[in-house]
Parts: structure tokens; C-alpha cells; sequence
């Protein structure tokens, strides 16, 4: 297990978590945080698997001839909202809030597929509470699985968000996959 801190002040615009072509820690995939402001419009088109997770606020997807607007005020408190897309996808953001938050994950996948915008009724799991009834309720948390496998046969994901409560466990009973495995941590509220 790799641990690392970036105790630099996140700006607006990508912020680069782990950048595989430097050094991807044996993730082998691309992660960050793009800060947005109103009125910002940033395009990708990525030579990899990419998704984009609407962590907070007001948003215009635009890929593969599609457009939709999306909203998510709270990641703690409401389902996720993702765009899912193969390499070589245009996609451009813009944001229609005060304030946006994108996570982006990129990995190398030539397999194709068709570009899918996921909401709460997309997701392999939505928000189903796990642990819950187990040792004391120390493993109760809220699990939602975006995608694998078995419902996107050509990604090289596994993804997803665990809501944790104050002092519980992430994740029980203990357990692997083959995917890697990163978290991403933020805290309601901020100061933890």
C-alpha cells in the first residue's frame, strides 16, 4: 500500500493526484481533481478510458453529439453523477456554478464502447447501506459501485464511493479484486 500527501493548496483546473506517466504506483491509471469556477470550460480527448464524477455542483457534459446538465450538491448526502468514456472521446465541461469539482480517472483500455452518461438508476449499486447490524456498527457505510466488469464488460474499472460515519470502518469483511485499489478522502466537515 502506497501513501501520499499533497500538501499543496489545490487551484483551479486540474490538479494531478497520480500521473502515470511519471509514476502511476503500480495504479496504472491517471487520477485527479479538476477545480471549476462559473463560466469555466475545459475539453479533453484522451487517448484512454476516462470518467468523470461530479463531486459537487453544476455542470454541461458534452460528448459524442450528446449534452445534458447535471447537479449534485453533496457527495455525502446524494447519488453520483458520472460521464463514462472510451479513448479518443471529445468531451468538454463547463461549469454553470459558483463552484464545480470533477474527479477524472484515465486508463489505458483500446477496448470500445459506447460513451455513457450514469446517474443514481445507472449504477451497478446504488446507495445500499452495508455492515450495517455487524460488530457494534463499526463497518456501517453507504457503498455505491458506478461499475466493473459485469456491467461494462470492456472497461478496466472498478469504481465507486463509500460514504463512511464518523469513526466506522470503510470496508468489511476484508477482500480483494484484481483492480487496484486508491481512495480518494473527503471530509464533511472540511476540517474533518
Amino acid at each position: 500500500m502506497t501513501y501520499f500527501n499533497k500538501n499543496a493548496e489545490l487551484k483551479n483546473g486540474y490538479n494531478a493526484y497520480i500521473d502515470s506517466s511519471v509514476d502511476d504506483m503500480g495504479t496504472q491509471m491517471d487520477i485527479g481533481l479538476l477545480l471549476m469556477e462559473k463560466g469555466d470550460t475545459v475539453s479533453y480527448n484522451e487517448p484512454k478510458e476516462c470518467i468523470y464524477v461530479l463531486v459537487t455542483g453544476k455542470v454541461t457534459f458534452r460528448w459524442a453529439d450528446k449534452e445534458e446538465t447535471v447537479e449534485r450538491k453533496s457527495c455525502f448526502h446524494e447519488d453520483p453523477i458520472l460521464l463514462h468514456v472510451p479513448q479518443n472521446t471529445a468531451v468538454e465541461l463547463m461549469c454553470q456554478s459558483d463552484k464545480a469539482e470533477v474527479s477524472i480517472q484515465r486508463t489505458t483500455n483500446p477496448k470500445h464502447f459506447e460513451p455513457k452518461l450514469m446517474k443514481g438508476e445507472d449504477l451497478l449499486c446504488g446507495s445500499e447501506l452495508r455492515g450495517a447490524g455487524l460488530m457494534n456498527e463499526a463497518s456501517t457505510r453507504i457503498v455505491r459501485t458506478f461499475l466493473d466488469r459485469s456491467n461494462c464488460p470492456e472497461t478496466n474499472f472498478f469504481i465507486g464511493e463509500v460514504v463512511s460515519y464518523p469513526g466506522k470502518w470503510s470496508s468489511f469483511p476484508p477482500h480483494t479484486h484484481v483492480e487496484p485499489e486508491i481512495y480518494f478522502y473527503k471530509f464533511l466537515p472540511e476540517n474533518g
